[in-house]
């Protein structure tokens, strides 16, 4: 079990989804929101999260500039963030990768593959060596 996770996206079903995913499934106890990347980033340097779920596309901070700002204050190591989006760029994936960034996820959800992926993250799959750029974890 994770004991702490923030779910950031600007999306309110898909937060709530994710969340209601979270704690119907007892993968953690504790699941915080944000519904931008300001208020994300604010959270997240305030209170130490087991893992951060981010959506990409997001207004005032995109969660690609979000998660490079977290790794770069040392914050949070790469193995502690996800991105998740509905569409990222050539470009967006490299900025991640150079960033060691190795959870990136498509939207929309499937639940069943996001509960067994994120589940497993009982530090294992966070310390993988490969990255994990999977499309329709969502639907």
């Amino acid at each position: 079990m994770v004991d702490n996770i923030l779910i950031i996206d600007d999306c309110n079903q898909t937060r709530s989804l994710l969340k209601d995913i979270l704690l119907k499934t007892k993968i953690t106890k504790n699941v915080i929101e944000a519904d931008n990347g300001i208020i994300g980033l604010i959270k997240a340097k305030n209170q130490k999260f087991d893992l951060i779920i981010v959506d990409h596309q997001m207004p005032k901070r995109s969660g690609i500039d979000l998660v490079i700002d977290l790794i770069t204050i040392k914050a949070y190591k790469p193995e502690e963030l996800v991105v998740v989006s509905g569409f990222l760029s050539s470009e967006d994936v490299s900025r991640l990768i150079n960033a060691n960034v190795k959870n990136i996820f498509s939207k929309p959800i499937q639940i069943n593959r996001f509960v067994n992926l994120i589940s497993f993250n009982d530090v294992n799959w966070l310390n993988c060596n490969h990255y994990r750029i999977i499309s329709k974890i969502f639907a």
